[in-house]
């Protein structure tokens, strides 16, 4: 495994990674290399049956083969590398055909192997030009030679010599061959692969959002209305004074709810749009920049009798973004406070631990049971409920995870139905912030 992962990265250096690379400038960038490689092969083997006008045919060829490589490969000139390769490998065989024994020796099963090598690496609207240019040469040199057979050299002072060449054009252009089909096979398993997977992941983003379209017909719909009659209750009757309180707090905690809603849905909807997010991370120290943000929470917390209480450490300094890092913990706490029961407790703490930012959010609520924690980071279909009848839409976690991610951390949770939950968010502390070994070792339950 070793191995092959050693040739892919040679292979990549060589040819060219795909995320830089057109498949057509891999292709033949690939077929020049395995050229440069089989061809001094055929080289020594006519070197040594005594065949000069051969070997320095072939010398020529793998000279401007070379230089064809590094013209496209490193100048970037694919366009007329590829013509240029077209013209020089159809003119070697051609020379090669007069002076290799013309149709006794391999140079026709080297024409067959060049049309494979043209279709290969040239733009599908040249076909209608190279490839007849195929068939025309060979017809034309096989004429040639039947009309006037003293125009072709035959080397071959041994039938040896003859088996020899031509069973060695055969294993070159049978690896040449393989190459090529090789690499096209795989790329286009490749190809199709990546096609699948974008498929699945539009589908999947597809469904998500008819989901979201679903979720929000319904739930934004609900407290819209729930306002609407509060509003008119207000407007055409007359309330006692407690009747009017009553309908006021549950007018000012349906709005409350249906702000966080909506403005959960609206980052939500930016995220998935392409170029909708984008991260800023800068050092956010929590004691003075996040504080002020928790401390609206304490007034929903009081409306349940809630203990809201903070540890946070004053030097603890995450490289986070400001606006994501907020939502992330507005989200935990108003969920923190949407299922824990009247008169429960929530903590929020911040520490450093083994190096890392770790910011908490703990409560003795009613905790998550095993089912909904295997999809807690998903979008639901169905609309959530707190102990006092708080209304979610289930994308406040899904965001917490995603630009918890986004900013290079880690959301994780612990849960037992029944007690309560502890949601950590783990970011990378600022450069230089000062941490020692005793907070090192704290542990954030």
């Amino acid at each position: 495994m070793k191995l092959t992962n050693q040739i892919k990265q040679l292979h990549d250096i060589l040819a060219g990674h795909q995320s830089v690379m057109s498949l057509q400038a891999r292709l033949f960038h690939t077929i020049c290399i395995a050229l440069l490689v089989f061809m001094p092969a055929t080289l020594f083997v006519n070197y040594f049956l005594n065949m000069p006008h051969v070997t320095m045919a072939i010398s020529v060829a793998v000279t401007l083969i070379g230089l064809l490589y590094y013209n496209s490969r490193y100048l970037g000139n694919l366009r007329w590398s590829v013509v240029l390769f077209g013209i020089i490998l159809y003119g070697w065989l051609t020379f090669n055909y007069f002076v290799n024994s013309g149709i006794n020796g391999p140079t026709l099963l080297l024409f067959l192997v060049a049309q494979v090598l043209i279709i290969a690496v040239m733009p599908r609207s040249q076909y209608y030009f190279w490839l007849p240019l195929n068939a025309l040469l060979v017809i034309g040199v096989v004429a040639i030679e039947y009309f006037y057979p003293a125009s072709v050299v035959s080397h071959y002072s041994l039938r040896l010599n003859l088996f020899t060449d031509v069973l060695t054009t055969y294993v070159c252009a049978t690896a040449s061959i393989a190459v090529v089909f090789y690499y096209v096979i795989r790329n286009y398993q490749a190809e199709k692969k990546r096609k699948i997977e974008l498929f699945n992941s539009l589908k999947k983003a597809d469904e998500s959002k008819a989901k979201f379209l679903s979720i929000l017909s319904h739930d934004l719909k609900s407290p819209l209305n729930s306002i609407q009659s509060f509003l008119e209750m207000l407007t055409d009757y007359d309330l006692a004074p407690e009747e009017e309180k009553m309908i006021k707090t549950s007018l000012l905690k349906e709005t409350r709810n249906t702000q966080i809603m909506l403005f959960n849905m609206l980052s939500w909807t930016k995220a998935q749009m392409e170029g909708g997010i984008r991260v800023s991370l800068v050092p956010v120290n929590v004691s003075n920049d996040l504080e002020s943000s928790i401390d609206l929470f304490k007034v929903a917390a009081m409306d349940k009798m809630i203990t809201l209480s903070t540890d946070i450490d004053d030097d603890v300094c995450l490289h986070a973004d400001m606006d994501m890092i907020t939502l992330v913990i507005r989200n935990l706490v108003n969920n923190a406070i949407k299922f824990t029961n009247t008169g429960g407790e929530i903590m929020i703490r911040a520490k450093i631990v083994n190096g890392d930012g770790v910011l908490s959010v703990e409560d003795n609520g009613i905790g998550i049971s095993k089912e909904k924690q295997l999809q807690l980071f998903e979008l639901n279909s169905g609309t959530t409920y707190g102990t006092n009848n708080e209304k979610g839409v289930g994308l406040g976690l899904m965001l917490c995870k995603e630009f918890t991610e986004l900013q290079g951390g880690k959301l994780s949770f612990t849960s037992t139905e029944g007690k309560g939950s502890a949601f950590s968010v783990s970011l990378p502390i600022c450069a230089g912030a000062f941490h020692s070994s005793a907070t090192a070792l704290e542990e954030v339950h």
